[in-house]
């Protein structure tokens, strides 16, 4: 698992969501909301609870805050939601694969916007690391 910094915009109803696959469940009540806040303050930012069952976490302004764009760190494994195809641009790994330089590298993208590039020519592949997203500027 990767820890994950996700910049999200205001919400004004905290979610529940799953734990395990990011989902959104329902809204979140004030007791989840909570106790998610009070978990991440003890799991290192995930603020993982338990909701009939199933590992969750809440997902929206603190109690007592108002509604900004925030950072939330979450826990997932990084998986492609996008694909973009874009000229071959040099290595993408310090384990170089030679024989994958000179067609395309894919530019995979997470929901939670890390990106990782992967070259391609033919059946050679080089793979890249997963980049987190630049933190927004906090200015206007």
């Amino acid at each position: 698992m990767t820890a994950t910094k996700t910049y999200i915009a205001p919400t004004p109803t905290p979610t529940l969501h799953s734990y395990e696959t990011g989902e959104e469940l329902r809204d979140a009540t004030k007791a989840e909301l909570a106790e998610s806040v009070e978990a991440a303050r003890h799991d290192g930012g995930a603020g993982v609870i338990t909701v009939d069952g199933c590992r969750c976490y809440v997902d929206g302004p603190e109690p007592g805050r108002p509604a900004l764009g925030r950072c939330l760190v979450t826990r997932h494994r990084h998986r492609s939601t996008r694909t973009d195809t874009r000229p071959f641009a040099g290595p993408v790994s310090r384990r170089e694969n030679r024989a994958a330089h000179g067609c395309v590298t894919l530019v995979h993208t997470c929901r939670c916007g890390a990106t990782r590039r992967e070259n391609v020519n033919g059946r050679h592949v080089e793979m890249g690391p997963w980049v987190e997203p630049a933190e927004p500027d906090s200015e206007g």
